[in-house]
């Protein structure tokens, strides 16, 4: 949708589009987007290192660009960042060396039950994304739509999310996250007619034509999370006759965990995810040609309808077993100022630097 960028200025930069694109400030905020110059940063921190320590400090507007802040000084503070693995940052936390905890998923939200932790301190960011079994053979078994179908038919989403205690979690059988802007084109949930009884005999059925049993390799990271996402799995798929193996998640299998943030509260995201373009296999070519249409599309009610049509193709060949939303979740002390839950699961350290006033 870029038809020119231009240079106009020392601090402004002019992007023309061809069509609107309601997100475009979103995608300019993303880390990855930043600018540099000579291998440095444009601010708004300055880091120094201490060992594994990253040590964060405001830089002044003045060297910025922007006109000077007299009590500069007073109104910010220094952030200290260190990257170590989940069961060890909530424990700094529950000792009150950290502040402030970020990054938390499903694989590890099972410890913090262990840890009795204020209720008001687990904050969880309500975002949209990719969260399922992403299907990376079109070989034997899984060669026929119908077959990845029945995987997707046979999984107990409500269960899966069960044993976790996790409030307000939203299952979906849709490639698409529920709550994702369609217009006025309604997506409706798969077999809304079937209970999951009759779905996961119909799931039977189907691996009982092909063979008397299927064995799948499924790979998920290690966590206490997993370990309860794979069991419920295992169980699920077992009363349609398919033996799961659990394996690493960056080793060979058929079947893998995709848990994803979406970058744009956009039906285009999901949909690029498992475009052919991208190198995905298996894939739809005919999803990406109604998506194609649709970036192509001038008005939002046929860009609407064609954005349906490259779901419902994308649907159609079962390359992705949706379970619900991504979890993402954070520790935050009360008194702490400058952090907000949001949809992005972002959050910047910069007004983490700004001290109340």
């Amino acid at each position: 949708a870029i038809e020119d960028i231009r240079a106009m200025a020392g601090r402004v930069v002019e992007i023309r589009l061809e069509r609107p694109v309601p997100d475009m400030l979103q995608l300019l905020a993303q880390p990855e987007l930043g600018l540099a110059r000579k291998g440095r940063g444009t601010g708004p921190m300055v880091l120094r290192r201490e060992g594994d320590v990253a040590i964060l400090k405001a830089i002044p507007p003045e060297k910025r660009g922007l006109p000077a802040v007299s009590d500069w000084s007073e109104r910010t503070r220094t952030i200290q960042l260190v990257a170590v693995p989940a069961a060890s940052a909530i424990d700094r936390f529950d000792k009150g060396e950290a502040d402030l905890v970020l990054g938390g998923t499903i694989d590890d939200f099972p410890r913090l039950a262990s840890r009795g932790l204020a209720r008001g301190t687990i904050r969880m960011d309500a975002v949209t994304g990719l969260f399922g079994l992403s299907v990376m053979s079109s070989e034997g078994f899984l060669a026929n739509p119908a077959h990845r179908e029945a995987i997707s038919m046979a999984i107990d989403r409500e269960g899966l999310i069960a044993g976790f205690g996790i409030s307000g979690w939203i299952p979906t059988t849709r490639i698409v996250s529920p709550g994702i802007d369609t217009g006025n084109v309604v997506v409706e949930e798969r077999w809304t007619t079937m209970t999951l009884a009759e779905r996961q005999a119909e799931a039977g059925r189907r691996v009982r034509e092909w063979a008397d049993k299927v064995t799948l390799r499924i790979a998920l990271p290690e966590g206490p999370g997993s370990d309860l996402l794979f069991a419920s799995i295992s169980r699920d798929l077992g009363t349609a006759g398919i033996s799961a193996i659990r394996v690493a998640q960056d080793a060979s299998a058929e079947l893998r965990l995709v848990d994803t943030v979406a970058r744009y509260p956009r039906a285009g995201w999901f949909l690029n995810q498992f475009s052919c373009r991208a190198g995905r296999v298996p894939c739809s070519a005919a999803a990406d040609s109604w998506q194609a249409q649709a970036n192509a599309a001038d008005e939002s009610a046929p860009r609407d309808r064609l954005v349906a049509e490259a779901e419902a193709a994308l649907a159609a060949t079962n390359i992705f077993i949706p379970f619900g939303t991504p979890v993402r979740w954070s520790l935050a002390r009360g008194n702490l100022t400058g952090f907000s839950i949001n949809r992005w699961g972002y959050h910047p350290l910069m007004p983490l630097a700004m001290r109340p006033r």
